[in-house]
């Protein structure tokens, strides 16, 4: 079965028709050479497993590339957190995660007021997310609008699900183009009190500067298409106007659950693991995709409901030990914006197209005066 490309193509018509009914939940896709797992029990099952690997090296190793070229990305996907494993992943999330912990209680979180007929992401998603983070790093929002731009690129190493050989040989000038950018924002900014790398500066350069494109990239794009959904379900669902205070934990941890914005996480095999009369061998693939795994009916019931009574865990930043480090920040951010949404009612939807790829999901969504 072709899964991989038909979860790019639209993961919301796959989910409706070909999971439909399916109680095994656990395919396989040979282009990909890649085990799918669509519900909670095997990812929980499989997701800790020591067989699975985050790992990307041993894949960069492979590639008929430039020796540069491989060096370039083995350097930067092993300063990635998400993409490493044992003790190096640790000590990065350690840094990461302190890091964020001390900060994120610090922002201001304050969400204007919505005011003008528009493109919700342009005008109020996307500036709002440059804030947060420029606070965040310490630098203003023209330098994070700079990091985003320059790293671009990168995160379709990421996202799609094939690339050719120039594709990746971009994605490498890319980095080498986003360390350029970092460097020179650095140099205006160290010593600063704020600038977040004077908490890494022990670190050398070829860990510094991955783990600062990490924060920001990492937490732009998923960040604007939480705010986007947390949007459209608020318009979608007019009730939730009379609970904007009393229950915003809960709305928007219940939008990130229908629409995680990262829908995928993916791990290598390196040893053969046998699993409900299957086999899943070395250099295979499994993915976990969060989209379906989030309307599990045997955990969430009338999963495709908005339904502020759901009281188990979504899975809507990854999990295990590579759940995102960034969730601290973004679900007090989208908690903090649904209680300041009351000026949203105003409007309706205008029009709205969902964004799909093969590992992230967002919308374009705009707005007008009821």
């Amino acid at each position: 079965m072709i899964i991989g490309k038909r979860l790019g193509e639209d993961r919301f018509k796959f989910y409706k028709t070909v999971l439909a009914g399916n109680t095994d939940q656990l395919l396989f896709d040979e282009e990909f050479n890649a085990w799918f797992v669509f519900n909670v029990r095997n990812l929980h099952t499989l997701i800790r497993d020591e067989r699975l690997k985050a790992n990307t090296k041993t894949v960069i190793d492979k590639l008929p590339l430039k020796i540069e070229t491989i060096r370039t990305l083995k350097n930067f996907y092993s300063n990635w957190v998400m993409f490493t494993d044992g003790e190096s992943h640790k000590q990065l999330r350690r840094l990461v995660g302190t890091i964020i912990n001390t900060r994120y209680h610090a922002i201001n979180y304050t969400w204007p007021q919505i005011n003008k007929n528009c493109d919700f992401t342009t005008e109020y998603a996307r500036p709002y997310v440059y804030g947060i983070l420029a606070q965040l790093v310490g630098v203003s929002v023209e330098d994070i609008s700079r990091m985003v731009s320059a790293s671009e690129t990168i995160n379709s190493f990421l996202l799609r699900e094939r690339l050719t050989l120039d594709d990746i040989e971009q994605v490498a000038h890319s980095i080498e183009y986003a360390y350029q950018v970092v460097k020179e924002i650095e140099d205006k900014h160290v010593g600063e009190p704020l600038y977040i790398g004077n908490e890494l500066l022990d670190l050398p350069q070829e860990t510094r500067y991955p783990l600062i494109i990490n924060l920001v990239t990492d937490g732009f794009a998923p960040f604007v298409a939480a705010l986007d959904f947390l949007a459209f379900n608020l318009l979608t669902h007019p009730y939730l106007e009379e609970e904007l205070n009393a229950k915003a934990g809960q709305i928007s941890l219940e939008s990130l659950r229908l629409f995680p914005p990262f829908t995928t996480i993916s791990r290598t095999c390196v040893h053969e693991i046998p699993f409900k009369e299957k086999i899943i061998r070395p250099r295979q693939l499994v993915i976990f995709d969060l989209y379906s795994i989030n309307r599990d009916p045997e955990v969430f019931p009338d999963p495709e409901k908005f339904n502020l009574e759901n009281t188990a865990r979504a899975y809507s930043f990854g999990a295990a030990q590579h759940l995102c480090s960034g969730n601290p920040l973004v679900r007090k951010a989208l908690e903090q914006v649904t209680r300041q949404s009351e000026s949203l009612y105003k409007y309706k939807i205008q029009s709205y197209c969902f964004k799909n790829s093969y590992g992230f999901t967002d919308m374009n969504l705009s707005i007008e005066l009821k």
